[in-house]
């Protein structure tokens, strides 16, 4: 019941993947021309000596090697060298170095806290659309909710970094040691650690936006929210993310080589509003709370799904 409802409510809001697409398109340029302007000067010779050490050229080469399984230790002790060489980069430019860590910082807070912004504002769409069939402008929203939204937008992003910090570390130091002993299963643990964090990021927070676009709560009381929500449902939500970032990755996979990457802002752009409607319907429906998954159609989640679909009693919301 719940995936049809997720999948109606998709289809009926489809239209905002090409705002969200836009909405990508301008950030990223303006992430690339501020970061370039601010982080090239700093770390000219600091990108020179990383280049030189190719540290991405030889993690590509070990995942290669896992798969086809040739030449997996020369490749997985490559890697691990390069690894260490960084820390001679950081010896020999300490001062660039702390520079461009700054910068980067800075650079990824704010594109971070704009993109996350965005996230309120689209679960404030949903939210009007799925309570009383309204529909709102995505840059108007934006910029109506930039009060609220940069509240939370600074909160998450603090709470991202922490999740994918040590979650990434994680998956890539473990990979690595499981590596020694069988290189495509330290691929796999690898694989499967990344899925995990980027499931666990999602599905720890997945009712702290809709308490607050549905229920008017401040970041802080919806943040607590969230947790009463999630006791007893914790790992069906965490198993359905799992899932879903596993079913994204390759649609993103398959996207890019068929379409040579053209349509993939386009299906990152998908993939994140059914995550952002898969939340808003969970949300309504723990609650209990009719809403519409189309602009004739609302469902009550106190009935019985074949008793959902609404009489005329149920339009007064």
């Amino acid at each position: 019941m719940l995936t049809k409802n997720i999948n109606s409510v998709f289809f009926s809001k489809a239209n905002l993947v090409f705002k969200m697409v836009l909405f990508l398109l301008i950030l990223v340029m303006l992430a690339t021309v501020v970061g370039f302007s601010i982080i090239a000067p700093i770390s000219k010779g600091v990108r020179a000596d990383i280049a030189e050490v190719g540290l991405g050229f030889k993690f590509g080469r070990y995942v290669q090697a896992s798969i086809t399984g040739e030449n997996v230790e020369f490749a997985r002790q490559e890697l691990i060298d390069a690894i260490y060489k960084i820390d001679d980069v950081i010896d020999a430019w300490p001062g660039e170095v702390l520079g461009t860590i700054i910068a980067f910082i800075f650079v990824m807070a704010l594109f971070g806290i704009i993109y996350f912004m965005s996230y309120f504002s689209l679960s404030d769409i949903l939210n009007h659309f799925m309570s009383s069939n309204s529909h709102y402008g995505f840059g108007a929203n934006l910029i109506a909710n930039a009060r609220k939204s940069i509240i939370f937008a600074l909160w998450y992003v603090l709470y991202t970094l922490g999740i994918y910090g040590i979650g990434f570390t994680v998956s890539i130091a473990l990979g690595l040691v499981i590596g020694r002993v069988s290189a495509l299963a330290g691929l796999f643990i690898m694989y499967l650690l990344a899925l995990s964090t980027l499931a666990l990021r999602r599905a720890l927070t997945a009712f702290w936006l809709p308490g607050m676009v549905t229920l008017g709560l401040n970041s802080r009381d919806s943040f607590y929210k969230n947790f009463e929500l999630l006791k007893g449902r914790f790992w069906k939500t965490f198993g359905a993310y799992f899932m879903l970032y596993m079913i994204s990755f390759v649609l993103l996979v398959l996207t890019t080589f068929v379409t040579f990457g053209v349509a993939s802002l386009f299906m990152f752009a998908a993939i994140w509003l059914y995550f952002e409607i898969r939340d808003m319907v969970c949300f309504y429906h723990v609650n209990g709370m009719k809403y519409y998954i189309d602009e004739q159609t609302v469902v009550n989640p106190k009935k019985l799904y074949k008793d959902a679909i609404l009489d005329d009693e149920n339009f007064t919301l």
